[in-house]
């Protein structure tokens, strides 16, 4: 009975692998690849067989070069994303305005031409729609923000309230924010150099920049500077704590990079899947952070309730609190502040 049982899950498995996993990597990772290459070989758009990104090929695309490119990056202690490891490897750090290739999401456009990217997210914003994939890699953080959001009359409605938060008042208060956390920064630097007492200060000009950076981000988009304050960070396995700018930094980056797992290059439905002890240290990590800012939020929204005068405040989250279609949305306020300080990152 038992090998009955056997043999036919096995037919059923490779029934099931012939009709339904073979035909989709076909359609997806086959036949998108030669539409791709047809049709953008007639563009001006960078196109050889082996490409400025390595290796392109039908099914695999180029997920060969990602893997090399990971690899170089692990090797050399980079932590710069795959895609500028891949130009490193296989372009020698040349840029070229319009890239095409083949990733988790299919045939691609890497567009690094900062006139275009303006271009695309402000005045054309409204002709294209955002492809799923990223928002699905990031919902378990950045939820449903306007940043990935499908354009649609919801979409557009956000977009219009949250356009007074950039007019040029709002953005002379957030300059003047970023002022202070960069007085804050001066004074925390003078203050190390005096407890010396004269003897020569190590200071890794890289980790205080990047502070410095962090703190104005958060200081700009939720008016506290929690950069150093410490919560539960999962990696292979184990909990730490570490400061709110390492986990911001780390969590953000690694769900990206889940796009370029073998798992998701071929089937990339599984984006809000997370198999892996790894992937599922990530989304506790992302929902550490997630409940960290709802925090933050309540305490504001207490605080203006209390003390209507802080309502002048400049920073992103105020803004959110006191415009009706934010103010009583946890989760979409959560999504769009954390949205505003990858942004800016």
């Amino acid at each position: 009975m038992l090998n009955v049982i056997i043999s036919f899950a096995w037919i059923s498995l490779k029934i099931f692998l012939a009709c339904v996993v073979m035909p989709y990597l076909f359609y997806t990772k086959v036949y998108d690849w030669f539409l791709g290459k047809r049709f953008y070989e007639k563009q001006p758009i960078v196109w050889t067989p082996t490409g400025v990104l390595g290796q392109n090929y039908p099914l695999i695309g180029h997920l060969p070069a990602i893997i090399t490119s990971m690899m170089y990056a692990k090797t050399n202690n980079l932590s710069n994303h795959v895609v500028d490891c891949m130009i490193k490897v296989f372009a020698n750090d040349e840029y070229k305005p319009v890239i095409y290739g083949n990733f988790t999401s299919g045939s691609s456009l890497l567009i690094s031409d900062p006139k275009t990217v303006e271009a695309m997210y402000t005045l054309k914003n409204k002709y294209f729609s955002k492809h799923p994939l990223v928002q699905q890699l990031c919902d378990c953080l950045m939820g449903k923000s306007i940043l990935n959001a499908e354009t649609s009359p919801e979409w557009k409605q956000a977009r219009l309230t949250l356009s007074p938060a950039f007019y040029k008042g709002k953005l002379v208060q957030l300059v003047e924010i970023a002022r202070e956390s960069v007085r804050y920064s001066r004074e925390h630097l003078k203050a190390k150099i005096k407890k010396s007492d004269g003897e020569p200060v190590r200071i890794n000009l890289i980790t205080e920049f990047s502070d410095v950076f962090v703190r104005i981000l958060l200081m700009c988009a939720l008016g506290e500077d929690v950069s150093k304050q410490e919560v539960d960070y999962w990696e292979n396995g184990k909990c730490t704590k570490r400061s709110v700018s390492f986990v911001l930094r780390e969590t953000f980056a690694k769900l990206i990079e889940r796009a370029y797992m073998p798992s998701l290059f071929f089937f990339p439905f599984l984006a809000n899947v997370f198999l892996t002890p790894h992937e599922r240290g990530v989304k506790a990590n992302a929902l550490t952070l997630r409940t960290l800012i709802q925090g933050i939020v309540d305490r504001r929204r207490d605080a203006i309730a209390k003390d209507e005068s802080l309502k002048k405040a400049g920073d992103f989250l105020t803004i959110l609190l006191i415009e009706p279609f934010f103010e009583n949305n946890n989760e979409r306020i959560v999504d769009e502040c954390l949205t505003f300080f990858f942004a800016g990152s």
